[in-house]
């Protein structure tokens, strides 16, 4: 055993969650997983509490305590609590405690009105400002990037573009008057383009590829990358909201699970599909991935490449059982 064995698995029995190992070590998770099954380490073996300290959780919980506040309290997963919850019928709370009610006042519905006004302009106000709008459009702040496989040059016209790409192909290949009327396209199309870290991609008839690239002045980037992350946040957040929203029923669910080949580079996907009974999406993913890891076992589930909470890539049908 090497030492970077040994500090796997000193780090993970330390309840140190595989996703910090890989940051900590500079390793990644495929790594960490042989090393545990090389020497017979489960991750059932974490997370061992004494009946005592689950009756304790289990009063924490029931007293309105969230899973989270008692997985923070003990230094555990989330999902343990949650699948203690299910073991005693403790009902998941989905962000706030929810309550029906049919007495709403007229009042009641102005506030809520107004309310859903100025969640309104909130929302706007993440819109790109025309200060920083005519900073990042500025040409002296911007500069092209042509990229082909792995090659790049900076360019200043379609025609440099055309240069570079006949710089860096194969002898064989001759671009066509349609590839460099599409080169002039998509070059006109990211200088009048106002997102900067989005590439604009030119199909070429030598069935291949040609990007371009935005490269902000740095105070610019820096501005644009603050409005970006506060742009990010704020679409998250609307997405966990939908998620949380409580609304009982019947989820079918489509999940696009990847299996690794037998080398470990390439990925199959297939779809995981099934129905679950849940309050909300959020709850009908967790218990979605639960019966994955049923079918397949734990093992093998840890080599998947499956998709995380809120992607949009993982997919919903409801059904109401009203």
């Amino acid at each position: 055993m090497d030492d970077l064995d040994r500090q796997i698995i000193e780090l993970y029995q330390n309840n140190v969650k595989i996703v910090e190992i890989c940051r900590q070590l500079g390793t990644h998770t495929q790594r960490i997983y042989k090393t545990l099954r090389e020497n017979n380490i489960s991750e059932k073996k974490r997370y061992r509490f004494t009946q005592e300290t689950q009756e304790k959780m289990l009063e924490m919980l029931r007293g309105g305590m969230s899973s989270l506040e008692v997985a923070k309290e003990f230094g555990c997963d989330r999902g343990i609590l949650q699948r203690l919850m299910q073991r005693n019928n403790i009902p998941l709370q989905v962000g706030r405690p929810w309550h029906r009610r049919n007495d709403k006042t007229e009042h009641e519905e102005v506030l809520k009105t107004q309310e859903s006004e100025n969640q309104q302009v909130d929302r706007n106000t993440y819109d790109m400002s025309e200060v920083l709008r005519r900073e990042v459009m500025a040409p002296e702040n911007r500069t092209y990037i042509a990229c082909f496989h792995k090659s790049r040059q900076q360019v200043s016209s379609a025609a440099e573009a055309v240069s570079f790409l006949y710089s860096v192909m194969s002898r064989r290949f001759t671009l066509s008057p349609e590839d460099v009327r599409g080169i002039e396209d998509a070059f006109r199309q990211v200088q009048e383009s106002d997102k900067p870290r989005q590439a604009i991609v030119c199909p070429l008839s030598i069935n291949d590829n040609l990007r371009f690239k935005i490269l902000l002045a740095p105070e610019v980037s820096e501005k644009y990358g603050e409005f970006s992350r506060r742009n990010d946040f704020r679409i998250l957040d609307g997405v966990k909201k939908e998620w949380r929203s409580f609304n009982p029923g019947m989820y079918s669910f489509y999940i696009p699970v990847g299996v690794y080949s037998g080398n470990g580079d390439a990925v199959k996907y297939y779809d995981f599909k099934g129905t679950v009974q849940a309050e909300c999406k959020e709850q009908a993913y967790e218990r979605a991935i639960d019966k994955l890891k049923s079918e397949v076992g734990e093992e093998r589930f840890n080599n998947l490449k499956v998709p995380g909470k809120y992607s949009d890539k993982v997919k919903f049908n409801f059904k109401s059982m009203d």
